[in-house]
């Protein structure tokens, strides 16, 4: 398939730009005719707090930049035990 990159719609130019006509191709023919939604952190919520709670001695800002998550989230957490709920 020839792509021509002034005929591609908004985020299929990223993507080609970003990575290339081979993997445009692949996700174009993986979720054509969907409507993908990317979460807004690339880590699961569940997951990250409970990495959290595993490294208390790592300081609160580094697990922020780390997981994706705000300082205040990382320390919520912290504080919060492993089978409290989510605030």
């Amino acid at each position: 398939m020839e792509i021509d990159e002034k005929l591609l719609s908004g985020v299929y130019r990223e993507i080609y730009r970003a990575e290339g006509p081979k993997v445009l191709e692949d996700l174009f023919q993986i979720f054509r005719g969907s409507t993908v939604n990317f979460p807004l952190h690339m880590n699961d919520k569940t997951q990250a707090k409970v990495y959290v709670q595993a490294h208390p001695q790592q300081d609160a800002k580094s697990l922020a930049s780390q997981l994706g998550y705000n300082v205040r989230t990382i320390r919520t957490w912290r504080k919060a035990g492993p089978d409290q709920p989510e605030v």
